[in-house]
């Protein structure tokens, strides 16, 4: 089973701020919702909970260390950690699942997936929650994709994709 993590990041990796976005980037929601409809996700239950705007996907999995947390969703999967999510997953017989976050999520799933799909915005945000470094040791570009700000996304970006280093 193919592990992804979809993230947007800053120039300091700062990925959010009191559990939302740092940034207004239509591209990129766009772009995130592309890759992630009807999909599986794992995602930490603050990040589940600040969703506005939530992707139809085909099942949610929310990490939580709350034993008493209960969402009324037959397409939600509660579980105690990202590997036990992982595990759900894998029986369940998905070919891929994408992690969504947030920042603690990021940082137990950057060791264990096999792909990343960063949006890197040129920016340096004020935030409270920040996605991991990534180590070009472990890790290498395959794609690059470059975009200049425009009226609705203020600030240049990249959608980088990384494969782990074998």
């Amino acid at each position: 089973m193919k592990k992804i993590i979809v993230a947007a990041k800053s120039k300091n990796n700062i990925i959010g701020i009191n559990n939302d976005l740092a940034w207004s980037m239509p591209a990129d929601l766009k772009h995130y919702h592309d890759l992630v409809r009807g999909s599986w996700a794992i995602m930490g239950r603050t990040t589940y909970e600040s969703v506005y705007e939530p992707v139809p996907l085909q099942k949610t999995i929310i990490v939580t260390r709350n034993s008493n947390y209960n969402v009324q969703d037959n397409s939600v999967k509660i579980v105690n950690s990202i590997e036990a999510g992982f595990r759900y997953a894998k029986h369940s017989n998905q070919q891929q699942i994408f992690v969504l976050g947030g920042g603690k999520i990021y940082e137990q799933a950057i060791n264990m997936v096999d792909e990343m799909v960063i949006t890197e915005i040129e920016i340096e945000a004020n935030g409270d929650t920040y996605f991991p470094k990534i180590d070009l040791n472990k890790w290498q570009i395959s794609k690059r994709i470059e975009h200049k700000a425009d009226i609705e996304n203020p600030y240049n970006y990249a959608f980088v994709f990384y494969n782990r280093k074998t």
